[in-house]
């Protein structure tokens, strides 16, 4: 048992474990720019859709879920061994205690995030324009909006003002792309689901004439 205990607290198991983790990440961002279509559903911490969607081109996310509990266990367990050989050996300054208290703090926001990615849900996507329109027991409108693109019509900027109204309380935001509106103290989260393309120029042709 001493045996397994110690692997999972080596601090060579949390390097490779890290770098594992660091490594999937990477490979996930790039299946999903190069496939988009296979994640369409997908937005914020909503992860319970790889495991309604289970398909072989998500595998490099079972492997991220899988290191990120090992990494887990590894930094729990790392930091119960340094406060117990800290307060063993007598020590009582609380500055001392930093790196534990950061690494305790890592591991409630992985468990908050798994937690919230597990059983969070995603609404059915619904278009807000400058009419007040009703997302569930909140209204929004679109005040402004602005964009601007790249030369080949990839957009740059994408920021929305809006409108929001609950209980009678009106106030206003802003709504981006990773730039969502928060209700309910994070509860509720508003995306901005398809940002689209932006066309860099327009061809007419009129009388056999062609204008750009």
């Amino acid at each position: 048992m001493k045996k397994i205990y110690d692997i999972f607290k080596s601090q060579k198991l949390g390097i490779i474990v890290g770098f594992t983790v660091t490594g999937l990440l990477i490979i996930g961002s790039l299946i999903m720019n190069f496939q988009p279509q296979q994640y369409m559903g997908l937005s914020g911490e909503d992860i319970s859709f790889f495991f309604s969607h289970k398909k072989p081109i998500h595998a490099w996310f079972y492997l991220l879920f899988i290191a990120c509990i090992f990494y887990g266990i590894n930094a729990f367990l790392c930091t119960l061994d340094s406060i117990i050989r800290k307060a063993k050996g007598g020590i009582k300054k609380i500055p001392l205690y930093g790196a534990s208290i950061v690494h305790i703090g890592f591991i409630i926001t992985l468990i908050a995030h798994l937690i919230g990615g597990l059983y969070s849900f995603t609404e059915p996507p619904v278009s807000v324009a400058d009419e007040w329109t009703d997302l569930g027991g909140v209204e929004m409108k679109v005040t402004d909006l602005k964009t601007s693109s790249y030369p080949n019509g990839m957009p740059k900027i994408i920021e929305a003002s809006v409108a929001v109204r609950k209980d009678g309380i009106e106030f206003s935001d802003t709504l981006g792309y990773n730039n969502p509106v928060l209700l309910q103290h994070g509860i509720l989260e508003v995306l901005m689901r398809d940002y689209g393309w932006i066309a860099s120029s327009v061809v007419l042709k009129v009388d056999d004439r062609i204008c750009t």
